[in-house]
Protein backbone atom coordinates (compact mmCIF):
# COMPACT_ATOMS: atom_id res chain seq x y z
CA UNK A 1 0.00 0.00 0.00
CA UNK A 2 1.45 3.37 -0.95
CA UNK A 3 2.27 6.04 1.59
CA UNK A 4 -0.20 8.37 -0.11
CA UNK A 5 -3.01 5.82 0.29
CA UNK A 6 -2.08 5.27 3.94
CA UNK A 7 -2.20 9.00 4.56
CA UNK A 8 -5.59 9.26 2.83
CA UNK A 9 -7.06 6.37 4.81
CA UNK A 10 -5.64 7.71 8.08
CA UNK A 11 -7.12 11.11 7.30
CA UNK A 12 -10.48 9.57 6.47
CA UNK A 13 -10.46 7.55 9.71
CA UNK A 14 -9.66 10.62 11.77
CA UNK A 15 -12.47 12.48 10.02
CA UNK A 16 -14.99 9.78 10.82
CA UNK A 17 -13.89 9.66 14.47
CA UNK A 18 -14.15 13.41 14.69
CA UNK A 19 -17.63 13.35 13.16
CA UNK A 20 -18.83 10.62 15.54
CA UNK A 21 -17.31 12.37 18.55
CA UNK A 22 -18.83 15.67 17.53
CA UNK A 23 -22.24 14.05 17.02
CA UNK A 24 -22.16 12.40 20.44
CA UNK A 25 -21.17 15.66 22.08
CA UNK A 26 -23.98 17.52 20.36
CA UNK A 27 -26.42 14.74 21.22
CA UNK A 28 -25.50 15.02 24.88
CA UNK A 29 -25.82 18.78 24.71
CA UNK A 30 -29.43 18.65 23.59
CA UNK A 31 -30.35 15.67 25.73
CA UNK A 32 -30.25 12.92 23.10
CA UNK A 33 -28.13 10.69 25.36
CA UNK A 34 -29.37 10.33 28.94
CA UNK A 35 -26.72 10.70 31.58
CA UNK A 36 -24.09 12.00 29.17
CA UNK A 37 -21.80 14.63 30.67
CA UNK A 38 -20.20 17.40 28.73
CA UNK A 39 -16.64 18.48 29.22
CA UNK A 40 -16.27 22.21 29.58
CA UNK A 41 -14.49 22.46 26.27
CA UNK A 42 -17.29 20.50 24.53
CA UNK A 43 -20.16 22.79 25.48
CA UNK A 44 -22.28 23.64 22.44
CA UNK A 45 -22.48 27.15 21.05
CA UNK A 46 -24.83 29.54 22.78
CA UNK A 47 -27.31 29.35 19.92
CA UNK A 48 -27.83 25.63 20.65
CA UNK A 49 -28.06 25.78 24.44
CA UNK A 50 -31.76 26.69 24.56
CA UNK A 51 -32.97 23.81 22.39
CA UNK A 52 -35.66 21.59 23.87
CA UNK A 53 -34.13 18.25 24.93
CA UNK A 54 -35.34 15.16 23.08
CA UNK A 55 -34.69 12.96 26.09
CA UNK A 56 -36.67 12.09 28.02
CA UNK A 57 -39.46 12.26 25.45
CA UNK A 58 -42.09 14.90 26.17
CA UNK A 59 -45.34 13.62 27.63
CA UNK A 60 -48.42 14.53 25.67
CA UNK A 61 -51.19 16.22 27.56
CA UNK A 62 -53.75 15.33 24.93
CA UNK A 63 -56.45 12.83 25.79
CA UNK A 64 -57.05 9.76 23.64
CA UNK A 65 -58.50 10.89 20.33
CA UNK A 66 -62.20 10.00 20.23
CA UNK A 67 -63.57 7.86 17.43
CA UNK A 68 -64.61 10.08 14.51
CA UNK A 69 -68.31 10.28 13.62
CA UNK A 70 -69.56 7.43 11.46
CA UNK A 71 -70.08 9.83 8.55
CA UNK A 72 -66.36 10.65 8.54
CA UNK A 73 -65.40 6.97 8.64
CA UNK A 74 -67.78 5.96 5.84
CA UNK A 75 -67.02 8.89 3.57
CA UNK A 76 -63.26 8.39 3.94
CA UNK A 77 -63.26 4.62 3.46
CA UNK A 78 -66.19 3.86 1.15
CA UNK A 79 -65.97 7.18 -0.70
CA UNK A 80 -63.21 9.53 -1.80
CA UNK A 81 -63.66 11.76 1.23
CA UNK A 82 -66.46 14.11 2.31
CA UNK A 83 -67.28 17.17 0.26
CA UNK A 84 -69.02 20.20 1.76
CA UNK A 85 -72.47 19.08 2.86
CA UNK A 86 -71.83 15.33 2.60
CA UNK A 87 -71.57 14.74 6.36
CA UNK A 88 -74.81 16.63 7.00
CA UNK A 89 -76.55 14.69 4.22
CA UNK A 90 -75.37 11.44 5.76
CA UNK A 91 -76.66 12.49 9.20
CA UNK A 92 -80.08 13.20 7.70
CA UNK A 93 -80.46 9.65 6.37
CA UNK A 94 -81.77 8.15 9.65
CA UNK A 95 -82.31 8.45 13.36
CA UNK A 96 -79.16 6.53 14.33
CA UNK A 97 -75.88 5.34 12.83
CA UNK A 98 -77.22 1.91 11.88
CA UNK A 99 -80.14 3.31 9.90
CA UNK A 100 -77.95 5.97 8.28
CA UNK A 101 -75.35 3.46 7.17
CA UNK A 102 -77.97 1.09 5.77
CA UNK A 103 -79.68 3.89 3.85
CA UNK A 104 -76.38 5.19 2.45
CA UNK A 105 -75.22 1.75 1.32
CA UNK A 106 -78.59 0.88 -0.23
CA UNK A 107 -78.53 4.13 -2.21
CA UNK A 108 -74.95 3.63 -3.36
CA UNK A 109 -75.51 0.04 -4.43
CA UNK A 110 -78.21 1.13 -6.88
CA UNK A 111 -76.63 3.89 -8.96
CA UNK A 112 -78.75 5.57 -11.59
CA UNK A 113 -77.77 6.05 -15.20
CA UNK A 114 -77.25 9.76 -14.68
CA UNK A 115 -74.40 11.26 -12.69
CA UNK A 116 -75.48 14.87 -12.71
CA UNK A 117 -72.38 16.72 -11.53
CA UNK A 118 -69.99 14.66 -13.65
CA UNK A 119 -72.24 14.84 -16.73
CA UNK A 120 -72.67 18.61 -16.42
CA UNK A 121 -68.94 19.19 -16.21
CA UNK A 122 -68.27 17.00 -19.22
CA UNK A 123 -70.89 18.93 -21.16
CA UNK A 124 -69.40 22.26 -20.08
CA UNK A 125 -65.95 21.15 -21.21
CA UNK A 126 -67.29 20.08 -24.58
CA UNK A 127 -68.97 23.47 -25.07
CA UNK A 128 -66.04 25.54 -23.81
CA UNK A 129 -63.38 27.40 -25.74
CA UNK A 130 -60.70 25.08 -24.41
CA UNK A 131 -58.87 23.43 -27.35
CA UNK A 132 -60.47 20.18 -28.40
CA UNK A 133 -57.33 18.12 -27.87
CA UNK A 134 -57.35 19.20 -24.21
CA UNK A 135 -61.04 19.16 -23.32
CA UNK A 136 -62.44 16.48 -25.58
CA UNK A 137 -63.38 13.03 -24.33
CA UNK A 138 -63.82 11.74 -27.84
CA UNK A 139 -62.33 8.27 -27.29
CA UNK A 140 -64.62 7.16 -24.45
CA UNK A 141 -67.36 5.65 -26.61
CA UNK A 142 -65.20 4.08 -29.30
CA UNK A 143 -65.37 0.32 -29.72
CA UNK A 144 -62.48 -1.88 -28.71
CA UNK A 145 -61.59 -2.44 -32.36
CA UNK A 146 -61.66 1.30 -33.11
CA UNK A 147 -59.40 2.00 -30.12
CA UNK A 148 -57.02 -0.75 -31.22
CA UNK A 149 -56.80 0.45 -34.82
CA UNK A 150 -56.96 4.22 -34.36
CA UNK A 151 -54.99 4.57 -31.12
CA UNK A 152 -53.16 1.49 -29.84
CA UNK A 153 -51.64 0.88 -33.29
CA UNK A 154 -51.03 4.54 -34.11
CA UNK A 155 -47.49 5.65 -34.89
CA UNK A 156 -48.23 9.03 -33.28
CA UNK A 157 -47.29 9.01 -29.58
CA UNK A 158 -49.97 11.53 -28.58
CA UNK A 159 -52.68 9.67 -30.50
CA UNK A 160 -51.67 6.37 -28.89
CA UNK A 161 -51.89 7.82 -25.41
CA UNK A 162 -54.97 10.00 -25.86
CA UNK A 163 -57.43 7.38 -24.53
CA UNK A 164 -55.52 6.80 -21.29
CA UNK A 165 -55.01 10.54 -20.77
CA UNK A 166 -58.74 11.08 -21.15
CA UNK A 167 -59.49 8.26 -18.72
CA UNK A 168 -57.11 9.78 -16.15
CA UNK A 169 -59.00 13.09 -16.30
CA UNK A 170 -62.37 11.36 -16.18
CA UNK A 171 -61.22 9.27 -13.20
CA UNK A 172 -60.43 12.44 -11.24
CA UNK A 173 -63.74 14.03 -12.23
CA UNK A 174 -65.69 10.99 -11.07
CA UNK A 175 -63.76 10.61 -7.82
CA UNK A 176 -64.36 14.28 -7.00
CA UNK A 177 -67.90 14.91 -8.19
CA UNK A 178 -69.72 11.61 -8.68
CA UNK A 179 -72.84 11.00 -6.61
CA UNK A 180 -72.05 7.29 -6.77
CA UNK A 181 -68.95 7.30 -4.60
CA UNK A 182 -69.05 3.65 -3.60
CA UNK A 183 -69.10 2.61 -7.26
CA UNK A 184 -66.10 4.80 -8.01
CA UNK A 185 -64.20 3.44 -5.00
CA UNK A 186 -64.92 -0.13 -6.08
CA UNK A 187 -63.95 0.54 -9.70
CA UNK A 188 -60.66 1.81 -8.29
CA UNK A 189 -60.44 -1.27 -6.06
CA UNK A 190 -60.99 -3.69 -8.95
CA UNK A 191 -58.62 -1.77 -11.21
CA UNK A 192 -55.90 -2.23 -8.62
CA UNK A 193 -56.86 -5.88 -8.16
CA UNK A 194 -56.83 -6.57 -11.92
CA UNK A 195 -54.05 -4.11 -12.55
CA UNK A 196 -52.68 -3.21 -15.97
CA UNK A 197 -50.23 -0.42 -16.84
CA UNK A 198 -51.80 2.48 -18.74
CA UNK A 199 -48.52 3.58 -20.28
CA UNK A 200 -47.87 0.28 -22.05
CA UNK A 201 -49.12 -1.21 -25.32
CA UNK A 202 -51.97 -1.79 -25.85
CA UNK A 203 -53.48 -0.49 -22.59
CA UNK A 204 -52.78 3.14 -23.43
CA UNK A 205 -55.09 2.86 -26.43
CA UNK A 206 -57.70 0.50 -24.92
CA UNK A 207 -58.19 1.99 -21.45
CA UNK A 208 -61.81 3.15 -22.00
CA UNK A 209 -62.87 -0.41 -22.77
CA UNK A 210 -60.90 -1.88 -19.85
CA UNK A 211 -62.64 0.61 -17.56
CA UNK A 212 -65.94 -0.49 -19.09
CA UNK A 213 -65.22 -4.14 -18.21
CA UNK A 214 -64.74 -3.19 -14.56
CA UNK A 215 -67.88 -1.04 -14.47
CA UNK A 216 -70.04 -3.71 -16.06
CA UNK A 217 -69.20 -6.13 -13.27
CA UNK A 218 -68.44 -3.84 -10.31
CA UNK A 219 -71.56 -4.97 -8.40
CA UNK A 220 -71.95 -8.28 -10.21
CA UNK A 221 -70.53 -11.77 -10.03
CA UNK A 222 -66.80 -12.05 -9.32
CA UNK A 223 -66.41 -15.01 -11.69
CA UNK A 224 -67.82 -12.98 -14.56
CA UNK A 225 -65.36 -10.18 -13.86
CA UNK A 226 -62.45 -12.64 -13.66
CA UNK A 227 -63.39 -14.20 -17.01
CA UNK A 228 -63.90 -10.82 -18.67
CA UNK A 229 -60.51 -9.50 -17.58
CA UNK A 230 -58.89 -12.76 -18.71
CA UNK A 231 -60.03 -12.11 -22.29
CA UNK A 232 -59.01 -8.45 -22.48
CA UNK A 233 -56.07 -7.55 -24.69
CA UNK A 234 -54.81 -5.19 -21.98
CA UNK A 235 -54.49 -8.03 -19.46
CA UNK A 236 -53.19 -10.60 -21.93
CA UNK A 237 -50.42 -8.27 -23.06
CA UNK A 238 -49.57 -6.93 -19.62
CA UNK A 239 -49.05 -10.42 -18.17
CA UNK A 240 -47.59 -11.93 -21.34
CA UNK A 241 -50.20 -14.58 -22.05
CA UNK A 242 -50.40 -13.40 -25.66
CA UNK A 243 -47.07 -15.20 -26.14
CA UNK A 244 -48.01 -18.24 -24.03
CA UNK A 245 -47.92 -21.03 -26.60
CA UNK A 246 -47.02 -24.68 -26.50
CA UNK A 247 -44.28 -25.94 -26.51
CA UNK A 248 -42.94 -22.57 -25.28
CA UNK A 249 -45.20 -21.71 -22.33
CA UNK A 250 -45.09 -18.45 -20.38
CA UNK A 251 -46.28 -18.81 -16.79
CA UNK A 252 -46.64 -15.11 -15.91
CA UNK A 253 -50.42 -14.78 -16.24
CA UNK A 254 -51.13 -18.17 -14.69
CA UNK A 255 -49.09 -17.22 -11.63
CA UNK A 256 -50.74 -13.82 -11.26
CA UNK A 257 -54.25 -15.27 -11.55
CA UNK A 258 -53.45 -17.52 -8.59
CA UNK A 259 -51.31 -15.12 -6.55
CA UNK A 260 -53.17 -11.86 -7.14
CA UNK A 261 -56.57 -12.34 -8.76
CA UNK A 262 -58.02 -15.33 -6.89
CA UNK A 263 -56.43 -17.32 -4.04
CA UNK A 264 -53.73 -14.82 -3.15
CA UNK A 265 -50.23 -15.48 -1.87
CA UNK A 266 -50.95 -15.19 1.85
CA UNK A 267 -52.70 -18.23 3.31
CA UNK A 268 -53.36 -20.30 0.17
CA UNK A 269 -49.89 -20.62 -1.35
CA UNK A 270 -47.87 -23.69 -0.32
CA UNK A 271 -44.76 -23.19 -2.43
CA UNK A 272 -42.65 -25.85 -4.11
CA UNK A 273 -44.12 -28.93 -2.45
CA UNK A 274 -45.85 -32.07 -3.66
CA UNK A 275 -49.52 -31.12 -4.25
CA UNK A 276 -50.51 -34.41 -2.64
CA UNK A 277 -49.21 -33.11 0.69
CA UNK A 278 -51.59 -30.13 0.71
CA UNK A 279 -54.63 -30.77 2.87
CA UNK A 280 -58.23 -29.69 2.46
CA UNK A 281 -60.10 -26.64 3.72
CA UNK A 282 -63.38 -26.73 5.63
CA UNK A 283 -65.29 -27.03 2.34
CA UNK A 284 -63.47 -30.15 1.26
CA UNK A 285 -61.48 -28.28 -1.40
CA UNK A 286 -57.72 -28.43 -1.76
CA UNK A 287 -56.53 -25.82 0.75
CA UNK A 288 -54.24 -24.03 -1.70
CA UNK A 289 -51.93 -24.20 -4.68
CA UNK A 290 -48.30 -25.10 -5.30
CA UNK A 291 -45.71 -24.36 -7.95
CA UNK A 292 -46.92 -27.46 -9.81
CA UNK A 293 -50.40 -25.92 -10.06
CA UNK A 294 -48.89 -22.75 -11.54
CA UNK A 295 -47.09 -24.73 -14.23
CA UNK A 296 -50.13 -26.86 -15.01
CA UNK A 297 -52.37 -23.81 -15.28
CA UNK A 298 -49.85 -22.17 -17.62
CA UNK A 299 -50.19 -25.20 -19.89
CA UNK A 300 -53.98 -24.86 -19.90
CA UNK A 301 -53.61 -21.18 -20.84
CA UNK A 302 -51.48 -21.85 -23.92
CA UNK A 303 -53.10 -20.52 -27.08
CA UNK A 304 -55.19 -18.03 -25.07
CA UNK A 305 -54.27 -14.77 -26.74
CA UNK A 306 -55.06 -11.77 -28.96
CA UNK A 307 -55.84 -11.37 -32.65
CA UNK A 308 -52.86 -9.11 -33.31
CA UNK A 309 -51.53 -10.02 -36.75
CA UNK A 310 -49.38 -12.83 -35.37
CA UNK A 311 -49.71 -16.40 -36.63
CA UNK A 312 -51.66 -15.03 -39.62
CA UNK A 313 -54.47 -13.63 -37.47
CA UNK A 314 -56.28 -10.39 -38.34
CA UNK A 315 -55.08 -7.30 -36.52
CA UNK A 316 -58.21 -6.44 -34.50
CA UNK A 317 -57.14 -6.62 -30.87
CA UNK A 318 -59.96 -9.03 -30.07
CA UNK A 319 -59.59 -12.14 -27.94
CA UNK A 320 -58.46 -15.18 -29.91
CA UNK A 321 -57.96 -18.79 -28.86
CA UNK A 322 -55.35 -20.49 -31.05
CA UNK A 323 -56.08 -24.21 -30.93
CA UNK A 324 -52.89 -25.05 -32.81
CA UNK A 325 -50.86 -23.34 -30.08
CA UNK A 326 -52.70 -25.04 -27.22
CA UNK A 327 -51.17 -27.80 -25.15
CA UNK A 328 -53.71 -30.32 -26.46
CA UNK A 329 -52.36 -29.97 -30.01
CA UNK A 330 -49.05 -31.40 -28.87
CA UNK A 331 -49.71 -33.64 -25.87
CA UNK A 332 -52.49 -35.78 -24.45
CA UNK A 333 -51.58 -36.13 -20.75
CA UNK A 334 -54.30 -34.61 -18.51
CA UNK A 335 -53.57 -31.51 -16.46
CA UNK A 336 -54.11 -31.53 -12.69
CA UNK A 337 -54.86 -28.09 -11.20
CA UNK A 338 -55.87 -28.19 -7.53
CA UNK A 339 -59.05 -30.32 -7.45
CA UNK A 340 -59.57 -30.23 -11.23
CA UNK A 341 -58.42 -32.77 -13.77
CA UNK A 342 -58.36 -31.19 -17.22
CA UNK A 343 -58.34 -33.58 -20.14
CA UNK A 344 -56.64 -30.95 -22.31
CA UNK A 345 -59.09 -31.67 -25.11
CA UNK A 346 -61.65 -28.93 -24.47
CA UNK A 347 -59.64 -26.04 -25.90
CA UNK A 348 -60.87 -22.69 -24.62
CA UNK A 349 -63.03 -24.40 -21.96
CA UNK A 350 -59.87 -25.70 -20.30
CA UNK A 351 -59.27 -22.15 -19.11
CA UNK A 352 -62.83 -21.11 -18.29
CA UNK A 353 -63.29 -24.28 -16.22
CA UNK A 354 -60.25 -23.37 -14.13
CA UNK A 355 -61.28 -19.72 -13.78
CA UNK A 356 -64.79 -20.72 -12.67
CA UNK A 357 -63.35 -23.15 -10.14
CA UNK A 358 -60.97 -20.54 -8.74
CA UNK A 359 -63.74 -17.94 -8.52
CA UNK A 360 -65.80 -20.35 -6.40
CA UNK A 361 -62.96 -21.51 -4.17
CA UNK A 362 -63.36 -20.72 -0.48
CA UNK A 363 -59.79 -19.45 -0.31
CA UNK A 364 -60.63 -16.89 -3.01
CA UNK A 365 -63.70 -15.76 -1.06
CA UNK A 366 -61.61 -15.20 2.08
CA UNK A 367 -58.86 -13.38 0.19
CA UNK A 368 -61.26 -11.07 -1.66
CA UNK A 369 -63.28 -10.46 1.53
CA UNK A 370 -60.09 -9.52 3.36
CA UNK A 371 -59.08 -7.04 0.64
CA UNK A 372 -62.57 -5.50 0.55
CA UNK A 373 -62.58 -5.13 4.33
CA UNK A 374 -59.20 -3.39 4.26
CA UNK A 375 -60.45 -0.94 1.64
CA UNK A 376 -63.95 -0.31 3.01
CA UNK A 377 -63.80 -0.98 6.75
CA UNK A 378 -60.41 -0.94 8.45
CA UNK A 379 -56.71 -1.52 7.90
CA UNK A 380 -56.41 -4.73 9.93
CA UNK A 381 -59.59 -6.80 9.62
CA UNK A 382 -59.85 -10.10 11.45
CA UNK A 383 -61.60 -12.68 9.28
CA UNK A 384 -61.17 -15.26 12.00
CA UNK A 385 -61.20 -18.97 11.39
CA UNK A 386 -63.18 -20.56 8.59
CA UNK A 387 -66.84 -20.34 9.54
CA UNK A 388 -68.84 -21.77 6.68
CA UNK A 389 -70.59 -18.51 5.80
CA UNK A 390 -72.46 -18.99 2.50
CA UNK A 391 -70.62 -17.50 -0.46
CA UNK A 392 -72.44 -14.37 -1.68
CA UNK A 393 -73.79 -14.60 -5.19
CA UNK A 394 -72.46 -11.17 -6.12
CA UNK A 395 -70.11 -8.43 -5.06
CA UNK A 396 -73.20 -6.32 -4.34
CA UNK A 397 -74.21 -8.75 -1.57
CA UNK A 398 -70.66 -8.97 -0.25
CA UNK A 399 -70.43 -5.18 -0.02
CA UNK A 400 -73.82 -4.86 1.66
CA UNK A 401 -72.99 -7.35 4.40
CA UNK A 402 -70.32 -5.99 6.72
CA UNK A 403 -70.02 -8.58 9.51
CA UNK A 404 -70.20 -7.48 13.10
CA UNK A 405 -67.48 -8.78 15.45
CA UNK A 406 -69.78 -11.50 16.82
CA UNK A 407 -71.29 -12.40 13.44
CA UNK A 408 -70.86 -16.11 12.83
Amino acid sequence: MTQRKLRLEAGFSRSRRQIVAGSLALGAAVGLMPGAALAAQDKPPAKLQNLTPLWPPPQSSLAITPTPPLAALVLNKAAFGPRPGDAAAFAALGIDDDSRLLAWVDHQLNPGLADTEVDSRLAALAASAVPADVAAFDTLNKTAQQLWTEHARSSDWAVRNRPVWQMERLYLLRATYSEWQLREVLVDFWFNHFNVIGGEFPSHGLMPRYDEILRQHVFGNFGDLLNASAKSASMLYYLDNYVNTWPYPNENYAREVLELHTLGAIENYFGAVDPATVGSNSKGQRAGYTEIDVFEFAKALTGWGVSDNSYQSPDTGEFLFRATRHYSAWATAPLKILDLTITATNGEADVTDVLDYLAGHYGTARYIAWKLCVRLVGDDPDLGAETGRPKPESDRQATHHVPAPDDE
